[in-house]
């Protein structure tokens, strides 16, 4: 498999933008500081069995981010939008030591000596010794510094506070990095440079125009970028200070600002009119009025890249080319850059609203090239302006955006976000015109019929309580297969077409879904919605994809709960017979695909009926009032059961004669059932 290394990315990068010097600091287009052989680890990141691997000097390593320590390597697993993240430790020779895992690993750093490690993971900073691989974490944001004797300093971002040496100390304005430089503080602010020492912070440096944009030390020397921004254009300025006394110019970078026609059309299809939240476009394709977009992963797509660890995919996977634009579909508020891993992993999140205290909607862009970002948190930008260019991803022809509506609050948002609505449904200039696809769930049948203890019927003996499962895929203007949008089906006797028993409408994947902080909720919708047996097997990753849905686990709407997963068909509430099971899936464009099959229900050992002639049910079928006359005057307590074994309704009958309201249940077969255990159905229509 082909795979730039990362050396070749450097000199490409360089010989595109026209930096004329390999053997001097320079700014890449977006103001960032390139040092050429800060890191001189070059790479091949490859693909192995579905999961990444790094090969370095004839050495092999897991992941897909390596880092040199003083004693060996580290490399770091976190190559997709999910929780967890492990951290691999090795020798010098590259031998594994020690493997551990977290929730997540933001914005992992090392410090100076590189005997420490510290990252971000889900409300906490974690540091880890590399000699012991003793850990320790404190709460704290993913804005934060190691030193060489493991001491962090870290930053409340919401109230702009440094915690230091056990001290809160207000800092001067929003702080944008920090550094530890020979066992000293140094937190680099939007206004200027400030040193701790002494239990004081002092200014050491104040820009002579703009603010303050990137700040990296080589050779004891510091190189500060600083940014001016016009309604046109970023420029950057590149200066080296010399024991912050001496500043040199080095050089200045243009990058001009890319911004939508306010007149341009959404071009919304009339279909969709019922859309309950806004709209935007492509950011991929943002000024096409008809973007047949390529899709790589769907939204709440079953994830898993490593066996046995399965998430929704919060997202959609926009595929582009390597360093092609990414536009912010909306105006807004920089809330993060961040990565979750290394180089591969950055991105930026951008906020509808500026709150510090309320929650506010915004979009999450993620895979994009760290030297090309030219906004950092607190920016505004304007709806259809460039925020990034896609890194080269180390997945061969998966080179993508991962795009994303969220919600958080704070001044800073720090990558534990929720995830909600299928982008692709509110993309205003999205087109695909393939339908999806239903494939046999199980060897000679489309749809697969299990029951309690996960036995499979066959379709002509179908009896008791049993789940329905559809295998169903789509392919959005590409060859891989993702899932569906919309999914449901109905049940109706074969020798009565009209009579509808059930229209149930399954699943809807438009829900919350809250991987990126590793929450309970979406493990949840897992079990519920996918079925993860040896016969129908779930599973999405590069090699393999596959979309088992257990469409009876739904009580018909778009919300999914524990209870969900408790649910079945119940075939004994139905007349032995043949029936007609009709599955329908919908893609995020409306196309729709409806398939059907037969099948026989058998009770063999049925519910008792009435068998006693206890009680008697007129008029059946009924549109509205149910009476029961009873044999004998008594007091009974009574249930009204669907066909998926659901309480719908609790009665108490202590006459003869009792009538029931039903008109409010959906048309279909119930069940009565009395507390003596005594039962028979019913037809409401």
């Amino acid at each position: 498999m082909y795979r730039l290394t990362k050396s070749i990315i450097l000199y490409l990068g360089i010989f595109l933008f026209g930096i004329n010097t390999l053997n001097a600091q320079s700014l890449s287009p977006a103001g960032h500081i390139i040092i050429p052989d800060r890191n001189n680890l070059d790479y091949d990141v490859v693909l192995q069995n579905a999961k990444t691997q790094i090969n370095f000097q004839q050495k092999k390593f897991n992941g897909n981010t390596l880092h040199q320590t003083a004693d060996g390597f580290l490399s770091i697993d976190a190559n997709y939008e999910n929780a967890p993240a492990t951290i691999y430790f090795y020798s010098v020779a590259g031998t594994l030591i020690s493997t551990k895992t977290f929730p997540q690993c933001i914005n992992l750093q090392l410090s100076e000596h590189k005997n420490f490690i510290a990252f971000y993971s889900a409300g906490f900073i974690h540091s880890i010794n590399l000699k012991t691989f003793d850990e320790q974490k404190i709460i704290g944001s993913t804005l934060f510094a190691i030193n060489n004797q493991g001491e962090l300093s870290h930053i409340n971002t919401n109230r702009t506070v440094i915690y230091v040496d056990d001290k809160n100390i207000q800092a001067p304005s929003p702080i944008i990095q920090l550094i530890n430089n020979n066992n000293t503080w140094y937190y680099i602010c939007k206004n200027g440079i400030y040193k701790y020492a002494d239990a004081t912070l002092s200014n050491v440096y104040t820009p002579k125009k703009g603010i303050i944009f990137d700040a990296e030390i080589y050779n004891n020397n510091w190189y500060i970028s600083t940014r001016t921004k016009s309604n046109t254009q970023y420029q950057y300025y590149l200066n080296k200070l010399s024991n912050f006394t001496a500043d040199t110019f080095i050089e200045t970078k243009t990058y001009a600002r890319v911004f939508a026609k306010v007149d341009a059309p959404e071009n919304i299809d009339p279909k969709f009119n019922n859309r309950t939240n806004e709209t935007f476009k492509n950011p991929m394709d943002y000024f096409s009025t008809s973007s047949y977009q390529a899709i790589g992963n769907s939204y709440n797509e079953i994830q898993e890249y490593s066996p046995g660890s399965t998430y929704l995919h919060p997202g959609v996977d926009l595929f582009g080319d390597h360093l092609e634009n990414v536009h912010s579909v909306k105006s807004g508020y920089v809330k993060a850059v961040l990565t979750t891993s290394g180089d591969y992993h950055w991105r930026v999140a951008i906020a509808n609203n500026n709150s510090s205290t309320d929650s506010s909607q915004g979009y999450l862009y993620a895979h994009l090239d760290e030297q090309l970002i030219p906004v950092i948190v607190g920016d505004t930008v304007a709806e259809g302006e460039v925020i990034g260019q896609l890194v080269d991803f180390p997945v061969t022809g998966f080179v993508h955006c991962h795009f994303a509506r969220i919600v958080d609050k704070g001044v800073t948002w720090s990558g534990s976000w929720w995830t909600f609505d299928d982008p692709l449904y509110y993309m205003s200039n999205f087109k695909d015109t393939t339908a999806p696809v239903f494939e046999e769930a199980v060897a000679g049948q489309k749809f697969a019929f299990r029951d309690a203890i996960g036995d499979y019927l066959s379709s002509e003996n179908v009896y008791g309580e049993v789940d329905i499962i559809s295998n169903v895929h789509d392919l959005i203007n590409t060859f891989w297969k993702v899932d569906v949008h919309r999914i449901g089906f109905k049940v109706n006797p074969i020798n009565v077409p009209t009579l509808i028993i059930t229209d149930d409408y399954s699943f809807d994947f438009n829900m919350f879904n809250d991987t990126y902080f590793n929450g309970p909720y979406v493990q949840d919708i897992i079990n519920t919605m996918y079925s993860r047996d040896a016969t129908c097997f779930s599973t999405g990753n590069y090699n393999e994809r596959a979309f088992y849905h257990i469409l009876t686990n739904s009580n018909g709407n778009d919300t999914i709960t524990a209870f969900d997963s408790d649910l079945i068909f119940n075939s004994a509430t139905l007349p032995n017979g043949e029936y007609a099971l009709t599955v329908w899936a919908m893609d995020a464009a409306g196309n729709t695909t409806v398939d059907s099959m037969r099948f026989t229900i058998n009770n063999f050992v049925g519910i008792n009926v009435d068998k006693e002639n206890l009680f008697s049910v007129f008029p059946n079928p009924t549109n509205g009032m149910l009476t029961i006359q009873m044999r004998e005057n008594k007091t009974s307590a009574l249930k009204v059961v669907d066909m998926f074994g659901r309480v719908v309704g609790e009665f108490k009958i202590d006459t003869v004669n009792h009538s029931i309201d039903v008109s409010n249940l959906p048309n279909g077969l119930y069940l009565l059932m009395f507390e003596e255990g005594s039962s028979v159905k019913f037809l409401k229509n």
